[in-house]
């Protein structure tokens, strides 16, 4: 499921940058980004949860 939804976000991400911006970028380039802010979100949760910065 969580792969599907990312899947989507990557094909709509690269829509956008060729439709709005004429910029073609690497759909491997937009998934590891995704990957990556992914990963900060959840390791940041708890510490907002906890109130820690």
């Amino acid at each position: 499921m969580v792969l599907l939804l990312l899947e989507s976000w990557i094909h709509l991400i690269h829509i956008i940058m060729i439709s709005v911006y004429n910029i073609d970028i690497n759909n491997e380039a937009i998934s590891k980004n995704l990957t990556r802010i992914q990963s900060q979100i959840f390791k940041l949760l708890p510490m907002r949860e906890e109130s820690q910065d």
